[in-house]
């Protein structure tokens, strides 16, 4: 259901991002790229997923990528240098599946190399695994989609191929080095209430993007609570919220950013204090009428 929905948002938003493209359906090929040294238990290698130049603009992509977890482990996804712009479902780890989904407004068609002027593959997503024993490990696009830039989210036939790699015993101890030094993105966390969502409970909203390694995991602190993982929106423990709500932005080299959210009991104070002030003004301006017409009726 929830890969429907996914599917769903991006033929919507492919629609509604299209630019007056026509479309011819051709097929596009999604590539994995991968190193050619040989590789053994306890290295670590990085895969990337490209897309070649497509017959047509693609301006939505959905897809899941499955790996043998007998032999792989996924030590880390990277979206950083991704063709795809803006994500609908940021590529993450769901069992033994990598699952992605997201678009390119106005449509893409290929990477030219800046030095030869040559069409290059552009890079969806690039996955560091880990060999974690002997044998042969699959990877396999076993749920992709394309949709093309014409208006109607029309499906493009994409064309895919497994991979498999044969893992040695003694492995040489390869790791893949992340060079992030940068914080997350800078974000501003909400906190509302929906009576749709959680019986109209307080809830803290969030979401930040990260342009090296990508983001990791959400952390939420609510006064002197402990910090806690957490998914948006959620749920906040203190419905009276008494202390100050932070969100950590946690990517996956470890770096980390902080923010606080605005408690609405501050705001609703505000809104107190308004109609609460006027009141005021109009009782002042009502005494100061009230002794005028006296000083007016003494004199005559």
């Amino acid at each position: 259901m929830k890969k429907l929905i996914t599917i769903t948002c991006c033929i919507i938003v492919s629609t509604f991002l299209f630019f007056g493209v026509t479309l011819s359906v051709h097929a596009s090929e999604i590539l994995f790229q991968t190193p050619t040294q040989t590789l053994g238990v306890g290295d670590e290698f990085a895969v990337t997923v490209v897309l070649t130049r497509p017959d047509a603009q693609v301006n939505a992509i959905t897809g899941d990528i499955t790996f043998d977890d007998t032999t792989l482990s996924v030590v880390r996804v990277l979206s950083a240098n991704s063709i795809v712009t803006g994500w609908v479902e940021a590529p993450h780890v769901s069992g033994n599946a990598v699952v992605f989904s997201g678009i390119m407004p106005g449509g893409y068609t290929s990477v030219i190399d800046a030095t030869t002027g040559k069409d290059l593959p552009g890079t969806i997503v690039t996955i560091i695994f880990r060999v974690e024993q002997a044998g042969v490990g699959t990877l396999q696009f076993t749920d992709v989609h394309l949709y093309g830039n014409d208006g109607l989210g029309t499906e493009i036939p994409a064309q895919s191929t497994a991979l498999r790699i044969a893992f040695s015993t003694e492995g040489s101890g390869r790791t893949v080095a992340s060079n992030d030094t940068i914080t997350p993105e800078t974000f501003t966390p909400t906190i509302m209430r929906d009576p749709n969502l959680y019986a109209n409970k307080f809830v803290v909203v969030f979401a930040t993007t990260d342009k090296q390694t990508g983001i990791d995991f959400y952390e939420v602190k609510e006064g002197d609570l402990e910090w806690t993982r957490a998914v948006s929106p959620y749920l906040l423990v203190d419905q009276k919220i008494k202390g100050i709500v932070k969100v950590k932005a946690v990517d996956l080299a470890g770096n980390y950013y902080i923010s606080t959210a605005e408690t609405p009991s501050t705001s609703s104070k505000s809104v107190f204090l308004i109609p609460l002030f006027a009141l005021f003004v109009v009782c002042v301006l009502v005494y100061r009428a009230v002794v005028r017409y006296h000083k007016e009726n003494s004199t005559s």
